[in-house]
């Protein structure tokens, strides 16, 4: 009884927890900021206070990462010119990257030591950059081969918008200190109907506690 009364008081110690986390992302059906039509990475950062054993309130931090994509391609116009015909196309691109920032609660049962699963609620904004690219591509395929990519504008677009989020998954205790966690939760802005955004992350973090 002297040994479980020592391992509990050292855990009612460790009020405090950090998490370096990181994942995949997948897009919901309701895609009306990004319409990215690729998924992306995520690294995040938590940072926990346990009010209670199995009651936690979180300071979240997220980055998603969304590679280029091709957004439009025009078709195939003709260009004359005085030595030449060429081919031309237009082609627009689009890479995407979404900053967030949350607060939330968890609730984690501790049934089991070894597998404990959880609870979390989130609250916060989504910071939205979309850069899009136009490029020109001009060919031929006679004698005088040509095949030329020429960038021809770039617009940034950033928004703001508020969201709210569920997360399901488990903690698995590695030592005294350390746990992995491995969630997936599903996030949805607060927006008219025709602009809502949703996103499934897939994450695996290391807790540490102290």
């Amino acid at each position: 009884s002297t040994l479980f009364f020592t391992i509990k008081e050292v855990k009612a110690q460790n009020k405090f927890h950090i998490e370096i986390n990181g994942g995949y992302v997948l897009q919901g059906p309701s895609q009306g900021i990004m319409n990215a039509g690729k998924n992306a990475w995520a690294l995040g950062f938590n940072t926990s206070y346990a009010v209670l054993p199995e009651i936690r309130i979180n300071l979240l931090t997220e980055f998603y990462n969304f590679p280029n994509y091709t957004a439009f391609t025009s078709g195939v116009t003709p260009v004359l010119t005085d030595n030449a015909t060429y081919n031309s196309s237009t082609v627009q691109k689009t890479s995407a990257k979404v900053y967030q920032i949350s607060l939330g609660i968890t609730f984690k049962s501790l049934a089991s030591m070894k597998f404990q699963p959880f609870v979390s609620v989130y609250s916060g904004v989504y910071f939205f950059r979309n850069v899009i690219y136009d490029y020109a591509n001009y060919w031929s395929r006679g004698p005088d081969h040509v095949d030329i990519t020429l960038p021809t504008g770039k617009e940034s677009v950033s928004l703001i918008r508020g969201f709210a989020s569920v997360a399901l998954g488990f903690q698995i205790p590695v030592a005294s200190r350390f746990a992995i966690n491995l969630q997936g939760a599903y996030s949805l802005t607060f927006d008219s109907a025709y602009k809502l955004q949703d996103f499934i992350p897939v994450l695996i973090g290391l807790e540490y506690s102290f």
